[in-house]
């Protein structure tokens, strides 16, 4: 609560370190490898199911 009170207030930037340590990104990657990362995750979501992923989503938003 604390950390996002601190983003929210101040408005400042982080690093990509300082988001992973901060759990606010998954994975940091070289900038050479975003796109095929990214690529990656998008492959191993559209290999589930719809109903998988449509439930995934909703049980992490509450």
């Amino acid at each position: 609560m604390a950390v996002a009170l601190d983003l929210t207030l101040t408005g400042r930037e982080v690093s990509a370190d300082e988001a992973f340590r901060l759990g606010l990104v998954n994975r940091v990657v070289p900038a050479d490898e975003v796109m095929a990362t990214a690529e990656s995750y998008a492959r191993m979501i559209l290999g589930n199911s719809q109903h998988a992923v449509r439930s995934a989503k909703e049980t992490s938003s509450t």
